[in-house]
């Protein structure tokens, strides 16, 4: 069982036994199994969700390493009729602050590339600041290694 937005004595069950046969919510674990009942849940939009992880689980192991949590893990599936899927995280109470920080940072640039591809026929232009230390993970490795190598190329 996982708490509820970190309320304690509010638990969630991850079977349900009321229903033929008894299913799993997969809202509520993660592939490797149930989360630790001092996971905090941060809800996060499924079309975010691949960001979230990214390539080889690069960022969400980045995410973890940045923050100083014990463990950050996505829910093995989205709850049903649900646009959001679940993110575990394990830690202090800053460590939990840096996470939802990072991912609403994750989400917002998200939402603003949406926005700009939805901007029908019109021409626009969207400055998206990245830091330093997340440009890898929007350009790839090698082109990463271009740019903390500009000077070299007289750039």
């Amino acid at each position: 069982m996982a708490q509820l937005k970190n309320e304690p004595n509010q638990t969630l069950p991850l079977i349900s036994l009321s229903e033929e046969p008894y299913k799993v919510d997969l809202s509520l674990t993660t592939p490797y199994g149930p989360p630790s009942q001092d996971a905090y849940i941060i809800p996060v939009p499924n079309d975010c969700v691949g960001l979230v992880i990214g390539k080889g689980g690069e960022t969400i192991k980045m995410l973890q390493v940045q923050s100083g949590a014990r463990k950050v893990q996505v829910a093995a599936d989205s709850g049903p009729n649900s646009n959001t899927r679940n993110v575990f995280v394990e830690g202090d109470k800053e460590s939990i602050t840096k996470v939802k920080r990072m991912l609403q940072d994750i989400i917002d640039t998200q939402q603003k590339l949406k926005n700009a591809l939805n901007g029908g026929g019109k021409t626009s232009k969207l400055d998206v600041p990245v830091p330093d230390n997340l440009v890898g993970l929007i350009i790839g490795k090698f082109f990463f290694k271009i740019f903390k190598n500009r000077n070299l190329f007289g750039g």
